[in-house]
Formats: structure tokens, sequence, C-alpha cells
């Protein structure tokens, strides 16, 4: 008869990952909106619509990105024991069409969210939001150069990097 052995060896590096993207999920959770909270509270309630909406085409942008990059993950964790040697042979390729996309839908989000916030709100509203469109693309085009390293540690096992720059990223939106 078979019995169960008491050796979780085996079990240590997937609970090792596990901790890992729930401590990311529970800093972003945690930071994610404290930075609307702290805004309101020193600039008020007026500046959150200029505040919001840059950061929504931000969050549009890097969904995209996101999903454009997503077959990443069970693609290179499918092969196994070769998976860091396929790795890096489509890591620079994979960096650049990423760079590139970021690159062209930051730049069309700085070319035309000024034309939609004139038309749609007004021109004060417009000259309101531009610091926050700016500091949206900047934040938004350093994000998105990391989702290839991002996907790829995820491929090898390695949650450990994409938490601390989830918990980083949050607590940095807190502090500015």
């Amino acid at each position: 008869l078979p019995r169960p052995v008491r050796d979780i060896s085996p079990l240590r590096p997937l609970l090792a990952f596990g901790g890992w993207s729930y401590t990311a999920e529970v800093g972003t959770v945690i930071c994610q909106n404290m930075d609307k909270f702290i805004l309101t509270s020193f600039m008020g309630s007026a500046a959150l619509p200029a505040y919001s909406y840059p950061q929504r085409f931000y969050m549009q942008a890097q969904t995209f990105l996101g999903t454009q990059l997503q077959f990443v993950f069970p693609m290179m964790a499918s092969f196994g024991a070769q998976t860091r040697d396929k790795l890096r042979e489509v890591e620079d390729r994979a960096r650049w069409i990423a760079a590139l996309a970021a690159a062209f839908a930051y730049a069309g989000i700085l070319l035309l969210s000024p034309l939609v916030f004139r038309h749609s709100v007004g021109p004060s509203f417009e000259t309101q939001a531009r610091p926050f469109i700016y500091l949206a693309c900047i934040q938004g085009l350093a994000y998105s150069l990391y989702l290839v390293p991002g996907f790829f540690s995820l491929a090898l096992g390695d949650a450990r990097s994409n938490a601390i720059l989830m918990v980083g990223t949050g607590a940095l939106m807190v502090l500015s």
C-alpha cells in the first residue's frame, strides 16, 4: 500500500511562488487607491478628475500591452527544463516589441488626450490635466518596459521580483 511521505521539499518552490504572488496582490490592493486619497486630502476633490482621467488612459494602455504579452507565461512555462534557454532566444525580440508598442501607445496618449480633454470637457480642464498626462505617460512607459522581464520571471517560477515591483510601485505612489 502506498503511504504518504512527509517530505515537503517538492512543495517548497510552489509555496514560495504562491507566497510572493499573494504578497504582490495584497500590496497592490492596499496601495492601489491610496494615491487618490492623498491627492484629494492635499489638493481637494477638484483635482481628482484631472488626475484620474490620465490614469485611466495609462491603465488602458497597460492592459493592452499586458494582454499582448500574456501568452509568454504559459508558452514559456510549457518548455520545462529548457525554459531558460528558450527565454534567452526570444527575450530581446519580445523586449523590442513591447518597447515599440509602448512608445506608440504613449505617444498616441500624449498627442490625443489633450485634444480629447479640450473638446469634451474644456480648455481649463485640459491645462489642469496636462501635467498629470505627462506623469502618467512617463510612469506607463517605465512600467511597460518591465512587462517582458516580469512575465519571463513568472515563466521561470520566480514571483519575487514581481512582488517587490508591485509593492514598491504602490509605496512610491503613496509617498509621491
